[in-house]
């Protein structure tokens, strides 16, 4: 079939060519516009843009081509020379001055010579772009300076200068956990200090904590402290206690050996025994010290402090157990000051304790 009876197809016909040529232009242009800009965030505006320009630009020159090839050489509208580029960074040239559409300036041409036109244009890869760049450069260079792109400084806000505070008191440091028995049995003794657990701290002069070695194997109780052990804040300071330092040396120890504590950590006032509520109260400081001391046999002096201990009423000088720990009840050593025939019962009983530390008189 010639050219002249390929222009006499009807005009549906023709129509048909032409929307063919415009989808595969169309197809082709898409692809391109994808390739350039793959890897590259959708959601910048800027390379959106760059994008939507590139897409506009090709399609102008393809028109601007197939119009070239319709009309011949001397038709075809001079190329300006680009303009310099100022900066590095490429900007959109301006668009080329519009052609006809298509569709009207094609009227009355050929289908076969259309068609050749237009795929000869799409054959053809479009000048490069503006500054020497083609246009997956100038893509792919958008996207590069978004990420280097760095956010402008935050301006700080102006603000009226804060009032000058007064200097903060120095806080003491934090103490650390205790370690040791001998640290632990010293925060107890600091806690006790300030205890209000009972009535008793209203009359109380000075707590009464224990003391002694914190590796003790023998733990003498009794039961309140004196007028002499709350001035001096030491258990069995008064005469009863200088008593039962002699009863130590006799058991072939000293009283930094032992660990001597009471009942009570407070004097009741006008020297009466403590009361069951007070006692109870006082039970959390006694208890602490002997669980960290665990040691080998607890003597309670008096029948109040055996009874308090071992929450029964038992008999002097036989043996009885705090837990695992065996106890031995005897006579308080005021009771043998002011009886002189408890002496021997004590002395029986600490001959006993010495037999269970295994110690010779």
């Amino acid at each position: 079939m010639t050219l002249a009876q390929k222009s006499t197809l009807d005009p549906d016909a023709r129509k048909r060519a032409i929307a063919r040529i415009a989808r595969d232009l169309h197809a082709h242009l898409t692809f391109q516009a994808e390739l350039g800009a793959s890897g590259l965030p959708p959601e910048d505006p800027d390379t959106l843009k760059a994008g939507q320009d590139y897409l506009q630009r090709r399609r102008l020159e393809h028109e601007r081509r197939a119009l070239q090839a319709l009309r011949g050489p001397a038709e075809a509208p001079p190329r300006q020379p680009p303009a310099p580029q100022r900066t590095p960074a490429p900007q959109p040239a301006p668009a080329a001055t519009t052609a006809p559409a298509p569709a009207a300036s094609l009227e009355g041409a050929p289908p076969s010579a259309v068609a050749a036109a237009l795929q000869a244009a799409i054959a053809t890869p479009p000048p490069p772009a503006a500054g020497g760049d083609s246009p997956y450069k100038l893509v792919g260079r958008l996207g590069t300076a978004r990420r280097d792109r760095k956010p402008a400084p935050t301006p700080a806000p102006t603000t009226a200068p804060a009032p000058t505070a007064a200097p903060a008191t120095p806080q003491p440091p934090a103490p650390r956990a205790p370690r040791s028995t001998a640290e632990r049995l010293q925060a107890a003794r600091v806690q006790g200090a300030s205890c209000e657990r009972c009535g008793l701290c209203a009359h109380r002069v000075t707590s009464v904590f224990g003391v002694g070695s914190p590796k003790a194997d023998l733990v003498f109780i009794g039961e309140t402290p004196s007028a002499e052990d709350e001035r001096r804040g030491e258990p069995f300071s008064d005469e009863a206690g200088q008593l039962l330092d002699r009863m130590i040396t006799a058991m072939r120890l000293r009283r930094e050996d032992v660990y001597l504590c009471n009942l009570v950590l407070c004097r009741p006032p006008d020297g009466r025994n403590p009361s069951d509520e007070e006692i109870a109260s006082c039970a959390l400081y006694l208890d602490a010290q002997l669980r960290l001391l665990k040691p080998r046999v607890i003597v309670t002096l008096g029948p109040l402090a055996a009874r308090a201990l071992l929450k029964s009423d038992p008999p002097l000088g036989a043996w009885s157990a705090w837990g695992d720990t065996p106890v031995m009840p005897t006579v308080h050593p005021r009771a043998i000051l002011d009886d002189s025939r408890h002496k021997r019962a004590a002395w029986e009983a600490l001959q006993s304790v010495m037999a269970r530390l295994q110690r010779r008189p």
